[in-house]
């Protein structure tokens, strides 16, 4: 007699879901936050910031290697997510607790990210040690991304929904290194926050910013993602999982339209990406400092 026939027909159904569900992880190319190639630009630009003011902040440059160990170490962390299906990091805004789907999924980040900074402490290897920085940089530069804050499972199989939109939208490396020159060294001189710190704090300006109007518009950010009861999953909103897309929306009694590449859109990615390099940029002070 098979297994499955040896099942009771509840755990049998549960059997199938969770293997159709296994299945559908594993051949689908499922698109997980940022993509790599966009946390290293993001690293980079934020290295070059760094090094400009370390000597201000009486801290040693990051050399060539040690900047390419943090942005290896990231883009690895962030491409083999698709083959970690029973992990995904979303952030937990309320109580940072544990929690469970299915019984099976772990969704909260927060701790494997305590496991890491531990691992950072204890390291005596020192490219081990920008290594694991690296991967603390990939998990905090997530929470620049309205899906892991909410948060929103946004990999939806049943709609044909493999990807949230701003995950995947342009960034502009060039204006954002001019943004960060201009901004200086003083925003982060005195700074000593310690990872999980910056990690919430920039949860927090994320959530601001969902819940910051659309210029123009009777209506937020939320229209694209709104935020669930304590402790549950948000889903999207009126808007859709189509940011950067043309969409019309209803909105306080009346048609919102946003056209394909709106500057609105180009406005708050931007925003969200300056604050994940500001972010990049304490976690490299962090690491200088308790090297």
């Amino acid at each position: 007699m098979s297994m499955m026939a040896r099942l009771a027909p509840n755990k049998r159904r549960v059997f199938q879901v969770r293997v159709m569900l296994c299945a559908l992880l594993v051949l689908t190319p499922v698109g997980w936050t940022y993509e790599g190639d966009i946390h290293q630009r993001m690293t980079f630009a934020a290295a070059r910031q760094f090094n400009t003011c370390a000597p201000e902040l009486g801290l040693e440059s990051l050399t060539p290697l040690q900047v390419r160990y943090i942005a290896k170490s990231g883009v690895k962390e962030a491409d083999s997510r698709r083959l970690r299906m029973f992990r995904w990091g979303f952030y937990e805004r309320d109580s940072q607790a544990s929690k469970h789907f299915l019984g099976l999924v772990q969704t909260r980040l927060h701790r494997r990210f305590e496991r890491l900074v531990q691992e950072v402490a204890e390291t005596e290897d020192l490219l081990a040690y920008y290594s694991v920085a690296g991967e603390i940089m990939t998990r905090v530069q997530d929470m620049s991304v309205p899906v892991f804050v909410v948060p929103i499972y946004y990999s939806r199989f049943w709609r044909f929904s493999l990807r949230d939109r701003l995950s995947s939208y342009p960034i502009d490396v060039e204006m954002l290194s001019r943004m960060l020159a201009q901004r200086g060294c003083a925003g982060f001189k005195d700074d000593q926050a310690l990872p999980s710190e910056i990690l919430v704090e920039l949860a927090d300006k994320t959530i601001t910013a969902i819940r910051s109007p659309i210029a123009g518009f009777p209506t937020t950010w939320e229209s694209f993602w709104q935020f669930g009861s304590v402790g549950k999953f948000g889903r999207y909103g009126p808007a859709g999982n189509r940011f950067g897309e043309k969409t019309q929306f209803s909105c306080d009694e009346q048609a919102c339209i946003l056209v394909e590449d709106d500057p609105l859109y180009r406005e708050f990615a931007t925003g969200r990406h300056l604050d994940a390099l500001h972010a990049s940029l304490r976690l490299m002070r962090w690491a200088q400092q308790n090297r």
